[in-house]
């Protein structure tokens, strides 16, 4: 059963008393895993808070935490909790514009630092009155180091246990539409976000989670860190990107959510271990087709994964149906950071709903404003952002927070998402252009891996697309040539005229957070899209497949 309230310290306490020796965190350390139990995790806790308080701190005020998924991200944030203070998560991938924009927005007094891809470039220019204290992970450089204030400090006597109302962390989004906003949220947004998810698709103290999702991301924060502190289930973190693979056999997690593109290739994978022609024999043959599940599982190290999950980004209807095939069943959620993370989820899951959003979840309420909005009210929605409050007056109609996404809800109550209001454009006929349909179709295909309509005052909007680099090896230019005129004319073919593509412009590199086109979460930032490309997307002349 699920610790109660809304306070995570209690929760804490909740299963130090009824599991107390019981392993809460593994972490790899060089080439072995260091475990923390429940007991030794409140411990720490308390003697980073008693370490806070000794810097001076007042309460209130704001601590940043920059860095990969890591045991002492979860103790760090807790021990801000247990201080009186508030917590400011920072993606671990942000650039050094990012992360001062936070540090000074937020006005961040000390800064805790962990694992990141570029540590000179990223930490250069930091506030002279900044106090940094480093993870013990090597290149990790900081003016204090986690275990010397460990050392230095007995556990807090007087840890604080927050009201429900205050703040506990500003959250920062991952900044797809410019400048990431501050999303104030309090302990009863974050109890809401954790305790939700538990409901919807059973979380238990049995459980295994695995945290390599970015815990500076809502949905991270609260449906892997929220949920195991709420439900007592124990975490496991990987070492790193290349030992990803390794890290989830060996964690094997009874609940995994990823994104669709890590989806993508797990099944790029199994294709290039077992082609699709001959698995579709062996999946003719009852017996055999029941081993290669389970075999596929198992190299996938989702054996006891009862739910699996995905998120942050659509995913295509083909995949998890793909996936299905082979016994895994896959729940899309969605949820916003002012939402507090999962706001709907098909769980259990419901193949028949594929490609829908699923239901909301336990205490969310949503209706479909007259221009198609969907809108949302639940004690997970958020009371301001930080320092914005007439950008927080203009999002929310009468109790209800408005997405920005466009929606419609079924005879069955399931949610589906049609496109985002602010990407909606109008081409140079006045006729106006929904991506998200058009973009779905694109990525179904198997072939294209990222893709972003444009062409805001053309007469006919273009698609700019990555080429999923498994599903194009082998085959020369002329034949993806022809397969990629195929699938624009299929895609045209389900498109109004007005909407029917003039091209595909085929990128010459994968899109990624650290070229600038997607966010942290592996959103597209259509913006940067349209920068980029921009002489091509200029070029009326553009017909069928272009290569750059």
């Amino acid at each position: 059963m699920a610790a109660t309230g809304t306070v995570p310290l209690a929760w804490v306490d909740h299963w130090c008393a009824e599991q107390g020796e019981r392993v809460y965190l593994r972490q790899p350390r060089n080439g072995q895993y260091l475990e923390i139990s429940w007991l030794d995790f409140r411990h720490q806790a308390l003697q980073m808070a008693a370490a806070l308080r000794s810097q001076g701190l007042q309460p209130g005020e704001r601590v940043g935490i920059l860095g990969a998924n890591c045991a002492e991200w979860f103790i760090a944030d807790m021990a801000i909790q247990a201080a009186g203070l508030v917590s400011v998560p920072i993606y671990a991938t942000a650039a050094q514009p990012t992360i001062d924009y936070v540090i000074d927005h937020a006005e961040v007094k000390l800064l805790f630092v962990g694992k990141l891809g570029n540590p000179a470039e990223q930490l250069q220019g930091l506030p002279e009155s900044l106090i940094t204290v480093g993870f013990d992970y090597p290149g990790v450089v900081a003016q204090l180091r986690w275990d010397e204030l460990l050392a230095a400090h007995q556990p807090l006597p007087d840890p604080v246990y927050a009201q429900a109302h205050q703040m506990m962390s500003i959250v920062y989004t991952s900044g797809s539409t410019g400048r990431p906003k501050g999303v104030v949220m309090n302990y009863s947004g974050y109890a809401y976000g954790s305790l939700a998810p538990i409901e919807q698709f059973g979380v238990f103290k049995d459980d295994q989670l695995l945290s390599y999702l970015p815990l500076a991301h809502i949905t991270e924060r609260t449906v892997i860190q929220g949920v195991s502190l709420a439900s007592g289930a124990a975490v496991d973190f990987i070492d790193s990107l290349e030992t990803f693979a390794d890290n989830v056999r060996f964690t094997q997690p009874t609940v995994f959510i990823s994104v669709p593109r890590l989806w993508k290739r797990f099944q790029s994978g199994i294709l290039a271990a077992l082609p699709q022609r001959k698995l579709n024999l062996l999946l003719k043959i009852p017996v055999v087709a029941t081993l290669v599940k389970r075999k596929v599982r198992s190299q996938l190290g989702l054996s006891r994964a009862r739910f699996c999950g995905a998120g942050s980004a659509p995913m295509s209807v083909g995949l998890m149906q793909w996936f299905h095939r082979l016994g895994i069943d896959i729940g899309e959620g969605w949820g916003m950071t002012e939402t507090a993370g999962l706001s709907t989820g098909n769980a259990p899951v419901n193949p028949a709903k594929f490609g829908s959003i699923g239901k909301p979840v336990p205490g969310t309420e949503i209706k479909i404003s007259e221009l198609g909005e969907i809108l949302i009210k639940s004690d997970g929605v958020f009371h301001s952002y930080y320092r914005q409050p007439e950008l927080t007056a203009d999002c929310m109609v009468d109790g209800y927070f408005k997405t920005g996404d466009k929606g419609e809800v079924d005879s069955d109550g399931y949610v589906r998402i049609t496109g985002r209001i602010k990407d909606i454009f109008k081409s140079s006929k006045g006729k106006y252009i929904v991506p998200a349909p058009i973009e779905n179709r694109l990525l179904g295909t198997g072939l294209v891996e990222q893709a972003c309509v444009v062409g805001d005052a053309r007469k006919q909007p273009l698609a700019v697309v990555v080429l999923s680099a498994e599903a194009a090896e082998g085959h020369s230019r002329e034949a993806l040539s022809a397969e990629l005129g195929a699938i624009l004319a299929a895609t045209n073919a389900h498109s109004e005229s007005h909407a029917v593509l003039d091209g595909l412009i085929v990128a010459s590199e994968p899109w990624t957070p650290e070229n600038g086109i997607l966010t942290p979460t592996l959103k597209v930032k259509r913006d940067q899209v349209e920068q980029q490309f921009a002489a091509h997307i200029a070029d009326e002349s553009i017909d069928g497949v272009v290569w750059l």
